[in-house]
């Protein structure tokens, strides 16, 4: 209690953060923390660490909930969380969908991101909410910029990993932001608006700007360590694995750079109006397109390694849990599919087009369709 009393002290405190240019000077620590983010992790890799439903699924509840424009929402042992078409985040109870909460303040632009037991958005307004993932109330408030950017909203996903919270705001203003001060550690300016959330692996953030630049920062100061000008605006978050950055162009088309130097590896063409991130896992990169079309590529090579095909466009992103990819599509049904070999394991039909990534669990999956109805399914006993 008296941890939860310092933190909220903290945040009410610290309200505004240093001038712009300056980096904060401190130790970086090493922290592990509990963070559940729509990403999967830090890296943005989608692979969440918990056991889904492998073989088949059962459906525990379903509620009318709200539409939503964020491409991802989150669960965890104890509800299900996800901010709505009128930019307000929500909390049902993951074993019943009860509501356990309703944030009434709007202009919420980012999915929810839970990091210990407080859940951050960030807003319309430059700056971030801490809220109490378990009663919905909100803990301070974080200005994230100087007064001249305090009508800009946050444009991207929000990231954690360590002691920092990475976002992006407005036309390219990217920060790393303390998660115990509040305080600012550095401000980046990229040559255009940032839509992507930060990647952060090996101690180097990755940003891709809608000017079709490729950023690679330290993580200590936010300086330039290299960049890649791709052709055509980049709009989707990174993905770092396998000491490659792996980000969809304008096109669609999958491409990889070294994340050491920034040269290009290669690119899997596809043709696509989709850029979602792909999901990696075990050398392999997932993704779909408008068309139906599910593709599994070589990390290491560029080159297919397998193709499936549903009915209608995928225009969310994959999920990875213990072997299994969960992805929603347009035709109505969240699909279970076999990370190895692209057979269906199961599938869901949902009460409309789902374009947002389902939540993932242990034994566990949500998903929220675009009539707004909320959908539960358990691991079948």
């Amino acid at each position: 209690m008296m941890k939860a009393l310092t933190l909220a002290c903290v945040l009410l405190l610290c309200t505004a953060l240093l001038p712009a240019g300056c980096t904060k000077k401190k130790k970086r620590l090493n922290v592990q923390r509990r963070v559940v983010m729509g990403m999967g992790d830090a890296a943005h890799t989608g692979v969440a660490p918990v056991s889904g439903v492998r073989i088949s699924g059962t459906l525990l509840w379903k509620i009318k909930a709200q539409k939503t424009m964020r491409p991802y929402l989150i669960a965890d042992e104890d509800a299900v969380y996800y901010t709505d078409h009128q930019e307000k985040p929500h909390a049902v109870d993951r074993s019943t969908g009860a509501v356990k909460w309703n944030f009434e303040e709007n202009f919420i632009t980012t999915s929810p991101m839970i990091v210990d037991d407080t859940l951050f958005v960030g807003t319309g307004h430059s700056d971030m909410y801490p809220i109490d993932r378990k009663t919905g109330a909100r803990m301070g408030r974080w200005h994230s910029v100087l007064t001249e950017h305090s009508a800009t909203p946050v444009t991207s996903e929000l990231t954690a990993s360590g002691d920092a919270i990475y976002f992006a705001l407005g036309p390219g203003y990217v920060f790393s932001v303390d998660i115990d001060t509040a305080q600012m550690n550095w401000k980046f300016k990229a040559d255009g608006p940032v839509h992507g959330s930060p990647a952060v692996a090996g101690q180097t953030v990755y940003v891709a700007s809608s000017a079709g630049r490729l950023y690679a920062l330290s993580e200590e100061s936010g300086k330039v360590i290299w960049t890649y000008q791709a052709k055509g605006p980049l709009v989707s978050s990174p993905v770092v694995a396998d000491g490659l950055v792996l980000f969809r162009n304008e096109f669609g088309n999958l491409a990889a750079v070294s994340a050491k130097n920034g040269e290009l590896a290669w690119t899997f063409v596809v043709n696509s109006s989709t850029r979602q991130p792909p999901a990696v896992v075990d050398n392999t990169a997932y993704f779909g397109d408008e068309y139906g079309n599910f593709y599994a590529v070589d990390v290491r090579s560029g080159n297919p390694k397998w193709q499936q095909k549903v009915s209608d466009g995928i225009l969310g992103a994959a999920v990875i849990a213990d072997g299994v990819l969960y992805f929603g599509s347009m035709d109505k049904y969240l699909y279970a599919m076999d990370s190895a070999t692209g057979e269906i394991k199961w599938k869901f039909e949902t009460s409309g087009p789902v374009y947002v990534a389902p939540a993932v669990a242990d034994r566990f999956v949500a998903v929220l369709d675009g009539t707004g109805m909320l959908h539960a399914i358990a691991q079948s006993p």
